[in-house]
């Protein structure tokens, strides 16, 4: 549907039912950089406001605002900094929870050899997926 035949409610629709979901897909196995979170805030930002490179328009309230709770007077949009961070949690306790998965044997060699799953250090030559 072309955007400017969308309604605000068609808008909220899309980008929190199908752009969400597409994202949340992802961020259950890798960690997303920051930038990148940044670039889909801005599209999601123009999209909802209705900009385009030829027409610049106000955001009257920031996407900051809009990612807050309805009770809180927001939009109810994704923090998604914040939902990456608990998915991949998410993930971590399933992992350490079943110590016979190859996934967890294979990360334990590889990164926490010698401690927990939860006291892993930082290292060199990370993969996105730890």
């Amino acid at each position: 549907m072309e955007r400017k035949k969308m309604s605000q409610v068609g808008k909220d629709v899309m980008l929190k039912a199908a752009i969400s979901a597409i994202l949340v897909y992802a961020m259950m196995c890798f960690h997303i950089p920051l930038a990148l979170y940044k670039k889909i805030n801005s599209l999601m930002s123009r999209f909802w406001w209705g900009k385009t490179k030829e027409k610049r328009k106000i955001s009257w309230i920031s996407w900051t605002c809009m990612c807050k709770s309805k009770g809180d007077g927001g939009l109810g949009f994704r923090d998604f900094t914040s939902l990456n961070q608990s998915l991949l949690a998410k993930k971590a306790w399933i992992i350490a929870g079943n110590l016979t998965f190859l996934l967890f044997r294979l990360l334990k060699g590889r990164y926490f050899n010698s401690t927990h799953i939860l006291k892993a250090k930082r290292g060199l030559n990370l993969s996105r997926g730890w």
